[in-house]
């Protein structure tokens, strides 16, 4: 049987294991690792993973432990680790999947909200594909009752909206009837009712979550 694993903190609600076995159509075993303080060493988690995938707020962790591509290098992040010929190897599916599903959005106006991780590794991509962007980080979403987008300007008549906060933040605002909004997070409730009221388009992160495995099981080698 396959063993893989995830790395991250109050990570019960992780779709992950019905996610991998979805795609693979087959059961794996599946280890949360639910730490409030991760392993010091890699080891801890190989002995009994042949992959392991790492969540909030442990992304920046080993990356003195691991070897990976400058462009991954450069994220200061890492989301994936695999152990191959006698090294801890890793890359970001993250930055993967996010260069893929910002094809579909380069004629749309794009704001980012929050300044985690997340929100850090789509402005990479967007600064090294010459795109713009407006951030609006936490500090700012948290001390306005209720965001109205209609007050920043446009260049297009299209926008989209990146949510990458945290689970704990709850979002509330006025969008324009050509937005999109685009959640990194998944199965939110309070954001898919928040994008119905303001009759918009709406994208759970379960989405991103479904390309982020399959960049994970072809890194670690998984026929799909």
């Amino acid at each position: 049987m396959l063993h893989l694993g995830l790395l991250g903190y109050n990570i019960s609600h992780s779709k992950s294991q019905y996610i991998y076995e979805e795609i693979l159509k087959k059961k794996i075993s599946y280890n949360l690792f639910d730490l409030k303080k991760p392993y010091d060493s890699l080891e801890n988690y190989f002995n009994s993973v042949s992959g392991l995938s790492i969540t909030s707020p442990y992304k920046q962790v080993y990356l003195d432990q691991v070897i990976t591509t400058d462009e991954i290098k450069s994220l200061s992040a890492i989301n994936c680790i695999k152990f191959e010929n006698k090294e801890f190897v890793a890359t970001n599916t993250d930055y993967l999947a996010l260069k893929e599903i910002l094809i579909k959005y380069q004629n749309r106006d794009i704001i980012i909200l929050g300044n985690g991780v997340m929100a850090s590794v789509l402005k990479k991509i967007l600064i090294k594909n010459s795109c713009d962007y407006l951030l609006i980080n936490s500090t700012e979403l948290r001390e306005k009752d209720c965001i109205n987008f209609n007050s920043y300007k446009k260049r297009h008549n299209k926008r989209v909206v990146f949510n990458c906060c945290s689970r704990s933040f709850i979002l509330k605002a006025i969008f324009d009837k050509n937005d999109l909004f685009y959640d990194l997070n998944y199965q939110m409730p309070d954001h898919q009712e928040l994008s119905s009221i303001n009759e918009i388009d709406y994208i759970d992160g379960l989405e991103l979550l479904n390309l982020q495995a399959k960049f994970a099981l072809s890194f670690w080698g998984i026929s799909q």
